[in-house]
């Protein structure tokens, strides 16, 4: 709990910086994307190079673009729409999304969704945004191992905190596992073991934030070279904003998030 607070307090002073930072950010970069897009369409290059050279500015600054994005959606400005959604809906959409690259990495999927699991109220699409980012971890952390059984598994279950009705998704990989000195980062903004492959860091800040939000609690346990699993509890419908996500935002009691003990 003292670190889930620890954890809410810093993500809410960073996004007060991070909105005005990607606010400022952003009319020059439109303004530089918008000249080189000028140039492109009035023929101005040259030669092949240059051609390439005004694609290069167009596609790097659509991408800086994306980090503000994931700015501003990290400090919270972005309007939302809370509505009834059914876990097993967003847990189905946001794993078609990988279908080609789970089968292409040889990763079996398996997932088990109760039939009585409850509804939460949420916006759709920000679910989505969460386990994407999730699944796309998951799916590094998988690629990245030499093991000949790669496994990737979801599961949705009813649970109750501290007489609240809450929905539990448990996402479990058996890939490379997080280093026991980076386990509690892996929230912090920026923090990122995959800077080669284009990783901001942002993807489980927004993830915590967003849950947050919503009332629930994010936690993860993990042994280096043997496993990752990350747990999202989220309030029934209905009992949405009274979550003992919020309690622990507020610094109240609750119960710990994990049943097993795992480190947030």
């Amino acid at each position: 709990m003292e670190r889930q607070l620890f954890q809410a307090s810093k993500l809410a002073s960073i996004g007060e910086l991070s909105a005005g930072v990607a606010h400022e950010i952003n009319n020059p970069l439109n303004a530089m994307i918008n000249f080189a897009q000028l140039l492109k369409d009035d023929g101005v290059a040259r030669n092949e190079t240059e051609q390439q050279m005004l694609d290069g500015i167009i596609r790097e600054g659509d991408r800086i673009t994306r980090i503000v994005r994931d700015l501003l959606t990290f400090s919270r400005q972005d309007p939302h729409m809370p509505t009834q959604v059914a876990i097993g809906d967003v847990i189905n959409k946001s794993l078609s999304l990988f279908g080609y690259q789970f089968e292409k990495d040889n990763i079996e999927v398996e997932m088990d969704v109760a039939e009585d699991t409850f509804p939460v109220r949420v916006d759709a699409s920000r679910l989505q945004q969460v386990l994407v980012n999730i699944i796309n971890n998951a799916h590094h952390a998988l690629k990245s191992k030499s093991s000949d059984v790669k496994l990737f598994r979801i599961n949705a279950r009813n649970v109750e905190r501290a007489g609240k009705h809450m929905v539990r998704i448990e996402f479990y990989d058996n890939g490379v596992g997080i280093r026991r000195d980076n386990l509690e980062k892996v929230f912090d903004p920026f923090f990122t073991t995959r800077r080669d492959s284009g990783g901001t860091g942002l993807g489980l800040s927004l993830s915590f934030g967003i849950i947050r939000d919503y009332g629930g609690a994010v936690t993860v346990e993990s042994d280096e070279g043997s496993f990752t699993r990350l747990i999202i509890e989220l309030p029934a419908n209905g009992y949405w904003g009274d979550g003992y996500g919020k309690d622990l935002a507020r610094g109240r009691g609750a119960e710990h998030p994990m049943d097993n003990g795992g480190v947030a």
